[in-house]
């Protein structure tokens, strides 16, 4: 009688002769060989191995799904309850066939020939159970039982020996623990004897110590008293000296206070002798106009005796009521106009090459600002021999700004830098100049 039959497609025969010769190598009887005797009907020798079978084992691929005959065998095996369904290769619902889909199937597509492996062993679970009869497998089941009871006491026992061996080394090592424990206390209280013998010592020692300390500390104390008096006189000494300071302080502030109200009062009659001057300047200046209209009369008449006479009179008269308006004009300007300031940013500049696109150039031009604050300005602009100013020079009003081009004319050598500067002198007034430093680097 066979024991299992094999239903595949003749195309996964050399897939499936593996799993044939690890079935008969445990001793199975495998019917898988197509080729039907001569002289008998195929689909009756095929039908009475099918029936006679314990299990019926389908091989489902991609081409067995697509076989009538693997089809219908596996049909009648899940009719006769004894269809075994085996993936080949991974298949999809859709490809599965109609009705047997739902059938547990062994996927043995990355099966090796390892029996341990884990599709193996639940493929070999079903066909051991529709190998098996019941009775023996009743057998089977109470045998195991009594196996898996048998080793449930067993490792109840084990356990409980564990535990024994377990108390038993924690007594052990408590037994130990306590004996070095006990060792160590006596070193301790043989330690602490000695350290008790060490601070009685120490303590007498200590209070001899303290004893002179405290000798010592009366007599830095009064050392400190005598220092303390002398530090007091020394204070009221200072309290006096700085009382004294105060009242040279007081003077000097009084003698201050003099002097300024004597500059005051020298500034103002500064102020008056200005009005006077600027008075007679004016009174000049109509005695002048009225020369003048007098000496054009006296010209219209062509009175050449009388002309020289006043001449004589007129001229000094002139020079006088001139001097005295530009002594009048020169002090005024000086006290009442603001002084005018120049100054530049930056005052710092740097001509050298530079890479542009590859090539080297060197900085011909650069910017400054000049600027003119406390009053109008006249300026004009000096620079060391290989710099240019434009413009060079100019007016500015008050705080009025003006950019101004500094050019370098010169091309320094390689390492040897040079040093310049452009000054911008105010030609108004006696004021100081604004000067920018101005520094050539060469390749």
């Amino acid at each position: 009688m066979t024991d299992i039959f094999f239903s595949y497609s003749s195309a996964d025969r050399e897939r499936v002769r593996p799993i044939r010769d690890a079935l008969v190598a445990q001793g199975f009887e495998v019917f898988w060989d197509q080729q039907v005797p001569a002289g008998m009907d195929w689909d009756t020798w095929i039908r009475q191995h099918l029936t006679k079978s314990k299990c019926a084992m389908a091989f489902w691929s991609a081409t067995s799904v697509s076989s009538d005959n693997v089809r219908h065998e596996a049909t009648v095996a899940k009719q006769q309850g004894k269809l075994i369904s085996v993936l080949l290769e991974p298949l999809t619902a859709e490809q599965f066939p109609m009705g047997l889909y739902a059938q547990q199937a062994a996927n043995l597509s990355g099966w090796s020939g390892d029996y341990s492996h884990d599709e193996w062993r639940k493929f070999r679970r079903e066909f051991e159970a529709k190998l098996t009869p019941l009775w023996v497998r009743r057998q089977i089941d109470e045998l195991e039982a009594e196996l898996v009871g048998e080793r449930t006491r067993r490792e109840g026992a084990e356990r409980r020996d564990k535990v024994l061996q377990t108390q038993i080394a924690k007594e052990a090592e408590v037994q130990q623990y306590l004996k070095e424990e006990r060792d160590v206390a006596f070193d301790e209280v043989d330690a602490l004897k000695a350290a008790v013998e060490e601070l009685t010592r120490a303590r007498s020692e200590a209070e001899a110590k303290q004893a002179e300390t405290q000798q010592g500390l009366k007599c830095q104390l009064d050392k400190s008293l005598d220092e303390t008096k002398m530090l007091m006189a020394t204070i009221e000494e200072l309290n006096r000296a700085r009382k004294e300071a105060e009242e040279r302080e007081a003077r000097t502030q009084q003698e201050l206070k003099r002097e300024h109200d004597k500059a005051f009062d020298e500034a103002a009659a500064l102020r008056a002798t200005v009005e006077d001057l600027t008075r007679a300047r004016a009174d000049a200046e109509a005695r002048v106009a009225e020369l003048s209209q007098h000496l054009r009369k006296v010209r219209q008449s062509k009175a050449q005796g009388i002309v020289r006479s006043f001449r004589g009179v007129a001229i000094p008269l002139l020079v006088l009521a001139a001097a005295v308006a530009t002594i009048g004009f020169w002090l005024s300007s000086r006290l009442a106009s603001p002084r005018a300031e120049l100054s530049v940013e930056p005052r710092f500049l740097t001509f050298a090459v530079r890479a542009d696109r590859g090539y080297y150039k060197w900085e011909v031009n650069k910017k400054v600002t000049l600027r003119a604050t406390g009053g109008p300005a006249s300026w004009e602009a000096e620079g060391s021999q290989w710099l240019t100013v434009t413009p060079s020079k100019g007016q500015l009003a008050d705080k009025e700004s003006l950019e101004i081009t500094v050019s370098a004319t010169a091309y320094p050598e390689k390492g040897k830098p040079v040093k310049g500067q452009v000054t911008f002198k105010n030609l108004d007034r006696s004021a100081k100049a604004a000067v920018v430093e101005v520094t050539g680097e060469g390749f």
